[in-house]
């Protein structure tokens, strides 16, 4: 079987490529002059079989795409799948005729190619944008209904995909992507648009407001993102099957999301404010006019148009200003023929939140704008010796793999051996280096010989992650002839901690380089009901690194705590209570501290309850106590509950 792609080395087509060469046949590959060497480029990346893929010299632009006579006596007659890809994805208004000679003449020019060369079937590239304001859910037998735009862009793809309704004289299909990101397994891709355009004011809001802090919400219209090689395996899949011929396909996830709930996605991810901040546009809308009547005239002449402020800030982090067009789009995207016509192939679009992981990092480690300094985790610890404790599970284990993922020497350190090793084999799977050390950090003797086996063997660590604990929820009442508790408590979450610090910073001083990050907790800030065990010996080390820090930042040296909020590890399942409240996992928890080892972040908390909290009893303890009674009656009421349940369900049936 033989097949002829246009716009090959984007996106889209260099993804579909890819998945073309899981079959038979040769791809040709239409190819712009000046493009062939990024062609020959994507080799490598395709793989097995690339030479398969046979780039033609051509245009879209011109008739026939500006292939010769020899070029087209090869197609003729052999093509059995034509894939026009070819177009220029341009919201802006900076080069509408170019759009519409690349989208409108491209696509006349490809389908009169395809009827010249005998194509057996004629598959186009449109856009969900051809429903252009469409207010309403937006189906896949819907063409004419749509609401005419301004953008070039929306107008161009209307255009083109009328001239494949009129005018394809072979057997078409029509394929709509939602707007397309990169790769949800690995994030890549080719450049900065779209979606992307919004990370770096996404970054900007972080690096300015704590992440606790709620930003007014964002109301908006409609967005559905999907991922490039969910669209690359939906047109393979749709172009083999029988009886779709003249036929639409929306390739887009199941439910769009307002974008309000889209920026939460990416703020989460980014740890920046969300908007959750519920405002009420005629309260701002009188707001704004007060401040006009109040303000004198003289000073409010002086003000630039608020259209001119927001298109300065907006053009400060490179989003374009139509964006904002698209910012309130009314139509949603249905997709029930195409589900239905993927159903039983696993090919199924994944909501954005289960790969904006992927989409961050890429963009973070690739294409940001702003890396004049290290901004990536590879730069920061790539063949750097970073010590993680706690490693065999929970925060500590997604830590070390994503450490290791970005080229450190991570050094694993936890009581369980076996559970180590598990870890070990998995990041040198992956390519990684991982070095076990089985040790109880409660053991002041183990602790030594520790730290001496690592200078021996690694001359000193440059990131020590003190992440190893041990968490107790109980009531003072219940811990009655249990001092062992805190006696625990403070040999892990305390000594243990001190003692690596004090074996492995006297290295770091002496080469001025150096990262200390404790793993805390936002009981250390709240000083709740059931946690004082905890909840101090967190507290206490609290307390060292801040003391520490004063002493070792001149040499080099930084040290961070961490305040993680509630994680759903394996050490906080054993609290009834905590199933009922949202967390973190523990991939989230280590991007944040990875986030902390680039930025080197004096403190960083993850749950804004504990900084208003701690707040609270610094400027009035009396309604902290007030707080934490409440707290405390509310908890125990809970958690009896949850226990008469539990033991309920698990009683043996009479």
């Amino acid at each position: 079987m033989t097949y002829f792609v246009t716009g090959a080395t984007g996106l889209i087509g260099r993804n579909l490529i890819r998945t073309l060469l899981q079959r038979e046949g040769p791809i040709y590959a239409l190819v712009r002059p000046g493009s062939m060497q990024k062609l020959e480029a994507l080799r490598a990346w395709w793989g097995e079989g690339s030479e398969r893929v046979l780039p033609l010299a051509g245009d879209l632009e011109r008739e026939r795409l500006g292939l010769d006579d020899a070029a087209r006596s090869r197609l003729r007659g052999h093509v059995a799948h034509f894939f026009h890809l070819g177009a220029l994805h341009d919201i802006t208004d900076r080069d509408a005729e170019a759009q519409a000679r690349t989208n409108v003449a491209g696509t006349r020019h490809a389908v009169a190619l395809a009827a010249e060369v005998g194509a057996g079937r004629f598959h186009h590239a449109s856009s969900c944008a051809v429903a252009g304001r469409y207010e309403g859910c937006w189906r896949e037998d819907m063409f004419d209904e749509w609401c005419p735009s301004e953008l070039p862009h929306v107008r161009t793809k209307h255009e083109a995909e009328a001239i494949v309704r009129e005018e394809c004289r072979v057997p078409f299909r029509i394929y709509r992507p939602s707007l397309v990101v990169g790769r949800s397994d690995t994030g890549e891709v080719d450049e900065i648009d779209g979606l992307y355009w919004l990370f770096g004011a996404i970054r900007a809001l972080g690096d300015v407001f704590p992440r606790w802090l709620p930003l007014p919400a964002v109301q908006g219209g409609f967005l559905s993102v999907t991922p490039v090689d969910f669209v690359a395996a939906a047109l393979d899949h749709l172009a083999h099957q029988d009886g779709l011929d003249a036929r639409c396909f929306h390739l887009a996830g199941r439910d769009d999301a307002p974008l309000g709930e889209v920026l939460n996605v990416l703020a989460r991810v980014a740890r920046a404010p969300e908007f959750r901040l519920p405002l009420d546009p005629e309260l701002l809308g009188h707001a704004l006019e007060t401040l006009r009547r109040d303000v004198p005239e003289r000073v409010y002449r002086l003000l630039p148009p608020r259209q001119f402020l927001l298109a300065s800030l907006l053009e400060a982090y490179g989003v374009p200003i139509e964006l904002l067009r698209l910012a309130d789009a009314p139509t949603r995207v249905d997709t029930h023929d195409t589900r239905k016509a993927l159903e039983g192939s696993g090919i199924e679009c994944p909501p954005l939140e289960h790969y904006v992981r992927h989409l961050w990092r890429y963009w973070e480690d690739r294409l940001e704008p702003d890396r004049g300094r290290e901004r990536t985790l590879e730069e920061v610890v790539r063949d750097r010796v970073v010590l993680v404790t706690g490693a065999s599970s929970g925060i500590g284990r997604a830590t070390a793999i994503r450490f290791a993922a970005a080229g450190a020497r991570t050094l694993l350190v936890a009581r369980s051996t076996d559970k180590l090793e598990e870890v070990r084999e998995e990041i040198e799977t992956a390519g990684g280096v991982g070095c076990v050390y089985t040790a109880d950090l409660a053991d002041p003797d183990q602790v030594s010989e520790l730290v001496a086996r690592v200078h021996e063997e690694h001359g000193g660590v440059d990131v020590l992650i003190n992440n190893a604990g041990r968490s107790i929820n109980r009531s003072i009442a219940d811990s009655v002839g249990r001092l062992h508790d805190f006696q625990r408590s403070m040999a892990i979450n305390f000594f243990g901690p001190v003692a690596l610090m004090i074996g492995f910073l006297p290295g770091m001083r002496e080469r001025r380089r150096g990262h200390v990050i404790n793993i805390l907790s936002a009981g250390a800030q709240m000083q709740t009901p059931f946690s004082a065990a905890y909840s101090s010996s967190k507290a206490a080390l609290d307390a060292a690194g801040n003391c520490v820090r004063a002493e070792v930042l001149d040499d080099g040296v930084h040290v961070t705590n961490i305040y993680m909020g509630l994680v759903h590890t394996p050490m906080s399942e054993h609290t009834v209570v905590f199933d009922t409240m949202k967390g973190l996992t523990p991939e989230e928890s280590a991007e944040l501290i990875a986030e902390v080892a680039i930025d080197k972040r004096t403190h960083e908390s993850g749950e804004g309850v504990g900084v208003l909290l701690r707040l609270l009893w610094a400027v009035w303890p009396q309604g902290a106590g007030i707080v934490t009674r409440a707290m405390y009656h509310s908890q125990r009421e809970l958690g009896y509950r949850l226990a008469s349940r539990l033991a309920a369900e698990r009683a043996p049936a009479k």
